[in-house]
């Protein structure tokens, strides 16, 4: 084999490593969003509208069976403010982030990765910064928000329990 004909197969193949490779774009793209949204509590149908394509499906309609809840909890209780209304449930800081970076998995093949998210909240002039981990996984050549794990064990928490998913399986209502 020639030392061209390597070189083109080596290419080749770095091409086709770093496509299976977990993307952080997802995630920034999806916080960058999320930022413009200004959202509190539990996102609306035009928000997840907006969001979804950063989405798994299966987080997706949780979100959608959680509005479907919200909404019958508050129909049934009028006077109280229901679950998921306040809050930031993308990071665990009840007050939401600043700023986020999102830094690259491990390198693996797995189509379930974890990616690490490095939170900063300004207020008053004290910054506070935390690191949760938002779990991301593979859906043909995609790779999809599946869930946030809220790492975060100190402060003024988002109170939703230990991630994003477990926060809709609260009781009550």
């Amino acid at each position: 084999m020639t030392h061209r004909c390597l070189f083109t197969v080596l290419w080749i193949a770095s091409l086709l490593a770093q496509s299976g490779e977990p993307t952080t774009q997802t995630v920034r793209d999806f916080y960058h969003e999320y930022q413009k949204l200004h959202i509190t509590g539990l996102p609306d149908k035009a928000a997840v509208q907006k969001l979804s394509p950063y989405l798994s499906r299966e987080l997706a309609g949780a979100i959608t069976r959680a509005q479907m809840r919200q909404a019958r909890c508050i129909a049934l209780h009028p006077g109280d403010k229901g679950p998921w209304v306040e809050g930031d449930m993308f990071s665990n800081n009840f007050e939401g982030f600043t700023n986020v970076r999102v830094d690259e998995a491990k390198p693996g093949k797995s189509p379930r990765q974890l990616l690490p998210l490095r939170f900063e909240f300004m207020d008053s002039g004290k910054t506070i910064t935390w690191t949760d981990q938002a779990v991301v996984i593979k859906k043909g050549n995609q790779w999809m928000i599946d869930n946030i794990l809220y790492v975060r064990k100190k402060g003024f928490r988002n109170g939703f329990g230990g991630s994003l998913r477990q926060s809709f399986k609260a009781k009550g209502c």
